[in-house]
Protein backbone atom coordinates (compact mmCIF):
# COMPACT_ATOMS: atom_id res chain seq x y z
CA UNK A 1 0.00 0.00 0.00
CA UNK A 2 1.15 3.63 0.01
CA UNK A 3 2.70 3.86 2.99
CA UNK A 4 -0.46 4.99 4.64
CA UNK A 5 -0.80 1.79 7.10
CA UNK A 6 2.72 -0.03 8.54
CA UNK A 7 2.29 -3.46 7.88
CA UNK A 8 2.68 -4.27 11.00
CA UNK A 9 -0.75 -2.51 11.98
CA UNK A 10 -2.30 -4.55 9.59
CA UNK A 11 -2.49 -8.60 9.66
CA UNK A 12 -1.22 -10.17 6.58
CA UNK A 13 -0.77 -13.02 4.87
CA UNK A 14 3.01 -12.54 6.23
CA UNK A 15 1.82 -12.65 9.61
CA UNK A 16 0.85 -16.02 9.79
CA UNK A 17 4.59 -17.62 9.15
CA UNK A 18 5.84 -19.34 12.26
CA UNK A 19 3.10 -17.44 14.03
CA UNK A 20 0.94 -20.95 14.18
CA UNK A 21 0.83 -21.16 18.25
CA UNK A 22 -0.10 -17.35 18.82
CA UNK A 23 2.37 -16.79 20.92
CA UNK A 24 3.31 -13.76 18.97
CA UNK A 25 0.74 -11.89 20.40
CA UNK A 26 1.16 -13.09 23.62
CA UNK A 27 3.99 -10.81 23.54
CA UNK A 28 2.07 -7.40 22.57
CA UNK A 29 1.29 -4.62 24.92
CA UNK A 30 -2.93 -4.13 24.60
CA UNK A 31 -2.85 -0.94 22.65
CA UNK A 32 -0.53 -2.39 19.98
CA UNK A 33 -2.68 -5.70 20.14
CA UNK A 34 -6.21 -3.51 19.65
CA UNK A 35 -4.79 -1.33 16.94
CA UNK A 36 -4.27 -4.96 14.61
CA UNK A 37 -7.90 -6.01 15.77
CA UNK A 38 -9.33 -2.76 14.68
CA UNK A 39 -7.41 -3.14 11.46
CA UNK A 40 -8.41 -6.74 11.11
CA UNK A 41 -12.34 -5.25 12.10
CA UNK A 42 -11.79 -2.58 9.13
CA UNK A 43 -10.56 -4.47 6.67
CA UNK A 44 -13.36 -7.22 7.48
CA UNK A 45 -16.01 -4.55 7.28
CA UNK A 46 -14.62 -3.00 3.87
CA UNK A 47 -14.66 -6.42 2.35
CA UNK A 48 -18.01 -8.56 3.42
CA UNK A 49 -20.96 -7.52 2.50
CA UNK A 50 -23.11 -6.30 5.54
CA UNK A 51 -25.35 -10.04 4.87
CA UNK A 52 -21.89 -11.63 4.74
CA UNK A 53 -20.62 -9.76 8.21
CA UNK A 54 -24.13 -11.32 9.51
CA UNK A 55 -24.01 -14.54 8.70
CA UNK A 56 -19.93 -14.75 10.32
CA UNK A 57 -21.30 -12.89 13.27
CA UNK A 58 -24.04 -15.46 13.75
CA UNK A 59 -22.11 -18.54 13.31
CA UNK A 60 -19.25 -17.05 15.67
CA UNK A 61 -21.98 -16.42 18.36
CA UNK A 62 -23.33 -20.26 17.82
CA UNK A 63 -19.88 -21.80 18.25
CA UNK A 64 -17.37 -19.20 19.52
CA UNK A 65 -15.13 -20.12 17.03
CA UNK A 66 -14.31 -17.38 13.87
CA UNK A 67 -15.04 -18.62 10.37
CA UNK A 68 -11.82 -18.71 8.85
CA UNK A 69 -10.39 -19.48 5.28
CA UNK A 70 -10.97 -18.71 1.68
CA UNK A 71 -14.71 -19.36 1.64
CA UNK A 72 -15.18 -16.91 4.30
CA UNK A 73 -12.62 -14.10 3.24
CA UNK A 74 -10.59 -14.60 7.05
CA UNK A 75 -7.45 -15.84 8.14
CA UNK A 76 -6.54 -18.06 10.79
CA UNK A 77 -4.37 -15.29 11.87
CA UNK A 78 -7.02 -12.29 11.86
CA UNK A 79 -9.46 -14.75 13.48
CA UNK A 80 -6.13 -15.03 16.58
CA UNK A 81 -5.74 -11.03 16.22
CA UNK A 82 -9.36 -10.69 17.20
CA UNK A 83 -9.90 -13.46 19.84
CA UNK A 84 -6.89 -12.29 21.25
CA UNK A 85 -7.61 -8.48 21.43
CA UNK A 86 -10.94 -8.46 22.72
CA UNK A 87 -9.69 -11.08 25.63
CA UNK A 88 -6.82 -8.43 26.25
CA UNK A 89 -9.16 -5.57 26.44
CA UNK A 90 -11.58 -7.19 28.27
CA UNK A 91 -9.43 -8.14 31.14
CA UNK A 92 -7.70 -4.71 31.13
CA UNK A 93 -11.35 -2.59 30.55
CA UNK A 94 -13.93 -5.10 32.46
CA UNK A 95 -12.33 -8.04 34.38
CA UNK A 96 -9.09 -6.51 36.42
CA UNK A 97 -11.98 -4.13 37.82
CA UNK A 98 -12.94 -6.89 39.65
CA UNK A 99 -9.51 -8.61 40.21
CA UNK A 100 -9.84 -10.87 37.53
CA UNK A 101 -8.37 -12.62 34.69
CA UNK A 102 -10.49 -13.85 31.64
CA UNK A 103 -9.62 -17.67 33.09
CA UNK A 104 -10.84 -16.97 36.26
CA UNK A 105 -13.97 -15.40 34.85
CA UNK A 106 -14.31 -17.98 32.58
CA UNK A 107 -14.16 -20.26 35.38
CA UNK A 108 -18.15 -18.83 36.16
CA UNK A 109 -19.62 -19.22 32.26
CA UNK A 110 -22.12 -21.48 31.93
CA UNK A 111 -21.97 -23.06 28.25
CA UNK A 112 -25.11 -22.18 28.14
CA UNK A 113 -24.72 -18.51 28.66
CA UNK A 114 -21.64 -18.05 26.04
CA UNK A 115 -23.89 -17.12 23.29
CA UNK A 116 -25.43 -14.73 25.06
CA UNK A 117 -21.62 -12.94 25.64
CA UNK A 118 -20.57 -13.69 22.69
CA UNK A 119 -23.77 -11.37 21.49
CA UNK A 120 -22.70 -9.07 23.50
CA UNK A 121 -19.42 -8.47 22.65
CA UNK A 122 -20.41 -8.03 18.76
CA UNK A 123 -22.47 -5.25 19.81
CA UNK A 124 -20.25 -4.00 22.49
CA UNK A 125 -22.51 -4.22 25.24
CA UNK A 126 -19.86 -4.13 28.02
CA UNK A 127 -22.41 -3.62 30.71
CA UNK A 128 -23.20 -7.82 30.44
CA UNK A 129 -19.66 -8.25 31.41
CA UNK A 130 -19.45 -5.75 34.33
CA UNK A 131 -22.79 -7.75 35.76
CA UNK A 132 -21.27 -11.09 35.36
CA UNK A 133 -17.58 -10.13 36.61
CA UNK A 134 -18.81 -8.43 39.73
CA UNK A 135 -21.06 -11.33 40.75
CA UNK A 136 -18.23 -13.58 39.97
CA UNK A 137 -16.04 -11.18 42.38
CA UNK A 138 -18.23 -11.65 44.63
CA UNK A 139 -18.77 -15.58 44.77
CA UNK A 140 -14.69 -16.00 44.46
CA UNK A 141 -14.41 -13.70 47.48
CA UNK A 142 -17.22 -15.01 49.21
CA UNK A 143 -15.59 -18.79 48.55
CA UNK A 144 -11.76 -17.50 49.24
CA UNK A 145 -10.68 -17.90 45.87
Amino acid sequence: MEGEQQTTDKPSDQDTEGDNDGEDLEGLDVETLQAKTNAALDEFRESHTEAQQTFIAEAFIDTGEIPTGEAFGITEQQARVVEAGFIRSMERDVFSQYGLTHEHWMEHVDDRDLPTFRRAAIKGDWSVFHQHAEQCAKLRKELGI
